[in-house]
Formats: C-alpha cells, structure tokens, sequence
C-alpha cells in the first residue's frame, strides 16, 4: 500500500491536493445542491418545507450517535499505524453500525412521541433514520482520506448526489407528496455506500478483508466517546433550534429558518474539507517536528479565519438578494435571519481546526466540556429569544453558543496552547 511521504514539500503538495478534491466535492454541493434543494423549497412552500427540515433535523441530533467520534480518530490511527487498517477500519464499522441501530430506535421513538408539527413526522423521519445504517460505510472514506486519496472518494460521492438530486428535480416536475423527498435521502446513502465500496475495490483493497478486534473495539470506544458526547452537543445547538422553534412557533416558521440556515451552513464544509485533509499531514509532523506542526496549525487557524470572515461578510450583506433570489418572495423574512447567522462561520471554523489540535493532542474530553457549554446556552437562549424572536431569536442564539463553544474552557496547560496558537494566527502578517 502506497503511503504519502512523511514531510517536505511533497506532504504539503499532497495534502494541498487532497484538500483540492475534498473543496471541489463541496462545491458541486454547495452549487447543484443549492439549486435543487431551492427548487425543492419552492415548490413545497414554507409550511412543508419546514416540516421536511424538521424531520431531518430531529435525525441530525442522533446522526452523531451514529458516527461514534470515530472519524478523526481512525485517519489518525492508520496514519501512524497502516498495517493495522483492517482491523482499525472493520472495528470502526461494527461501531458505527451499532451506533446506527441505536440512532434509528430513538429518531423513530420521538417522531411517534412529538408528532409534531405535524402527523406526517414518523414517515418522515423513518427514511432519514435508515439512511444513517448506510452513512456507516463513509468508514471506507476515512481510509482515502488517511492515504490523502480522496479523489476517488469524491467521484463517488459526488455520483451518487448528482444521482438523486436529478431524482429529486423529477419529483418537482411530478409533483410528488412532502414524503417522497424523505425517502430521497434515504436512496443517496444507499448509492454512496455502494459507490465508495467499489472505489476502495478498485484500489485492489477488499472490504471482507476487515475484521473486528476486541481489543482495540475497547480502545476506540473509550477515546471516541469524548468526541461523541462532544458532537451531540454540537448538534444541540446546531440543530435543536430548528426543532425547539418547530414545537414553539409552527413549521412556517422553521421553514423561514431552514432556509435561512441552508444559506448560511454549506459554507462549513470548507473548514471541514481542509481539516480532514490536513489530519493525516498534522499528525506526522507533529511527530517529526512539533516546531513545524505549530507553524503549520497557525497557518491553518489563519488561512481558515480568512476564508470564513470573506463568506460571512458576503452572506449577511447579501442575505435579503440571496433569499429572494434562492427562495423567492415567500422566504423573505428569512433574509434577517441569514444576516445574524452568516458569522457563526468564524467560530465554527476555529471550533473545527482546534478540535482536530485537541484529537492530536489527547484531549479529546474537552472538546466533550466546551461543547456542552455551548449547547447549554444554547437551549437556555431559545427558550428565552423564540417566544419573542422567533427565528430571527433562534439565529442569534446559534451566533453565542458557537462563540462559547469554541472559546469555552482553555484550562490546562495544552489547551491554552491551543488558545495561544489561535491568538497567533489572529495577529496582522508580517511582510
């Protein structure tokens, strides 16, 4: 198996490469997704629009349940040991999958419980639930993304999208019911997980090669639990206002905000790509050289608040031109609300670079505190701001908690370093 270079420039061509193929999947995405899901959002009105985003948004805060922490761990864990890919990735996948299991039975159990807003909730939901069995085998991706490969990996992902947003887009033109759309989402993850297992097939690796190892079944649990607990709590208050504001104010109302949010979120893709890319590269030079792995988390901490200050800035100055433009004039009280929440990109960009500083380190547990403070406030902020905000509220609420979260708790002596690092890459360039 062919392993990239442990430093020097061809490192940095290859991951900057990598990172090329991860923000062009993002692209295309961020692109023909906008357009579809627009059209989508047209075509359904705000009403059922909002119903829809509130179903996805109940599974989005279990989709993490799911995922298990694993992510950063495992393209860590097979940069510093490759040899060990079978059993790391096997491993991985027989957690994800119980994680699964266990995220279908609660997403299913609120829907019948809430039924709200609406009674159509648990056949909305029982698709995207199911999806998450499927998102299980993204496992496959940790690998490319561990070999800085993920060319393939994007063609495959992105075949199975353009797939189902062409299905989507024939759903418009057939004027399908609220319910076809749910099980969309439930076809993309299916295509997916075929799509990247014949990618890792074609690379001349065998998916029945994995195996499950006790042993290090223990050791993956108990290092991404932290993560896990941490990434729910994101997804609290990522997700819980769309959900909170669907109880107290009515699906009109989170269609008003998902629009808002579906304008502003694809934008942390971004921060996202780079970092994934970036993990396998950081986590060899920090073993080779911890000068340069700090030099090099500065230049990541600063090239990432630049990108994320232009976007935000963009967005919340063209928030009412955008939503009318995307959504039309029955979404444009979504524009206010797409001006306050554009800047949270700044802290989730910080909060995405410095928890792959905390994975690395060691310290995976505090990212597990600093989230939990954010999803705190956050909830605490909704329950205070949607009865009389609603989702302009919910939108300035996402904004805090994010701060907190990402600044929340630099108390010992690696996460001030972290803090120390950040506030580096704050400073002006010299020339």
């Amino acid at each position: 198996m062919e392993t990239p270079p442990l430093s020097g420039r061809p490192l940095v061509a290859a991951v900057l490469g990598n990172a090329g193929w991860l923000l062009a999947e993002k692209a295309v995405r961020l692109l023909v997704g906008v357009a579809v899901s627009a059209w989508v959002a047209r075509y359904l009105g705000p009403d059922q629009f909002g119903e829809l985003s509130y179903a996805f948004a109940l599974v989005a805060l279990l989709a993490i349940v799911a995922n298990a922490g694993l992510d950063a761990i495992v393209v860590r864990e097979i940069a510093r040991d490759a040899a060990q890919r079978d059993a790391i990735l096997g491993t991985a996948l027989a957690i994800k999958l119980a994680g699964a299991a266990v995220a279908i039975a609660c997403a299913l159990g609120a829907a019948l419980l809430l039924r709200e807003p609406s009674d159509l909730l648990p056949w909305l939901v029982l698709p995207a639930a199911l999806a998450l069995a499927f998102q299980a085998f993204d496992t496959v991706d940790l690998w490319f993304q561990s070999q800085l490969k993920s060319r393939q990996a994007v063609l495959a992902r992105n075949t199975a999208f353009l797939l189902v947003a062409a299905v989507k887009a024939a759903l418009v033109l057939a004027t399908a019911p609220l319910w076809a759309f749910a099980w969309a989402a439930l076809l993309e993850a299916a295509l997916t997980a075929a799509a990247l297992a014949l990618a890792y097939r074609s690379n001349g690796e065998r998916l029945l090669s994995w195996r499950v190892e006790t042993r290090r079944l223990g050791a993956l649990l108990r290092e991404g639990w932290p993560l896990m607990a941490a990434g729910l709590m994101v997804a609290i208050y990522m997700r819980i206002d769309q959900v909170m504001l669907g109880a107290m104010a009515g699906a009109e109302a989170v269609g008003v905000y998902s629009a808002a949010v579906f304008l502003s979120e694809p934008w942390y893709l971004i921060p996202m790509a780079v970092v994934a890319s970036a993990a396998p590269a950081l986590a060899r030079w920090r073993e080779a050289d911890p000068a340069l792995y700090e030099q090099r988390l500065v230049h990541l901490f600063r090239g990432l608040l630049i990108v994320a200050f232009a976007i935000a800035l963009v967005v919340s100055l063209g928030s009412e031109l955008l939503v009318r433009l995307v959504f039309g004039e029955r979404f444009a009280a979504a524009a206010p609300v797409l001006a306050v929440h554009a800047w949270a990109a700044i802290f989730v960009a910080l909060g995405v670079a410095s928890s792959q500083y905390l994975v690395l380190e060691g310290l995976a547990r505090v990212s597990l505190h600093r989230t939990l403070a954010g999803a705190v406030l956050n909830v605490v902020l909704n329950l205070l701001w949607i009865p009389k905000y609603g989702a302009l509220g919910c939108a300035w609420a996402t904004l805090l908690s994010s701060a907190t979260a990402t600044f929340f708790l630099f108390h010992t002596a690696g996460t001030r370093r972290c803090l120390a690092l950040m506030l580096v890459a704050l400073r002006p360039i010299r020339a």
